[in-house]
């Protein structure tokens, strides 16, 4: 069932999934807000952090849990204790991968943060973020030129991220 659902996910175009925390998050809470655009986000980035972690999980070697579950240990310390810190490199470079890949999403923000003008630090207000500052960009004929520096600055952010990644899972192999 997770499986399934998690391929769901994946195949979702990121308009829907904003038009479903549009309809889940924005209309109950009254108005747009960082918290709908941030809700939108995380069910976007569910299926690539779920798939890494498992498959994470399946690399390690079953004498891990064997060997923890042979000692004693509960099934449950076995998964925090043992499994989960083995497995970190591998889950920590899927949810950064997972972080830059939705950093350059806009249909879902368009949809539940809105945009601001400015920087907004209030979970329950409209925030602003780089892809919809974009938006807003192209929507200005006299803010045309700010395009490119600002897509610039999202290519780097989201090239510092796969970078960061790609260390994490060199330092942390399994």
């Amino acid at each position: 069932l997770v499986s399934y659902l998690t391929d769901l996910l994946q195949g979702m175009p990121s308009i829907v999934i904003g038009i479903i925390a549009y309809a889940w998050v924005v209309k109950p809470l009254g108005g747009y807000s960082a918290l709908a655009g941030s809700v939108a986000l995380t069910i976007m980035m569910l299926p690539m952090v779920v798939r890494s972690t498992e498959e994470t999980l399946k690399m390690l070697p079953r004498s891990y849990k064997e060997a923890g579950l042979a000692l004693g240990s509960s099934y449950r310390n076995v998964v925090f204790k043992i499994l989960l810190p083995s497995g970190f490199g591998g889950i920590f470079t899927g949810i950064l991968l997972a972080v830059s890949r939705v950093m350059g999403e806009t249909a879902p923000l368009m949809l539940t943060a809105l945009g601001a003008t400015v920087v907004n630090w209030d979970l329950m207000e409209p925030t602003s973020a780089i892809p919809l500052l974009i938006w807003d960009f192209y929507n200005d004929p006299n803010l045309v030129d700010l395009i490119w520096s600002t897509s610039l600055l999202l290519l780097i952010v989201i090239f510092l991220l796969n970078w960061l990644a790609k260390i994490v899972a060199r330092k942390w192999k399994i």
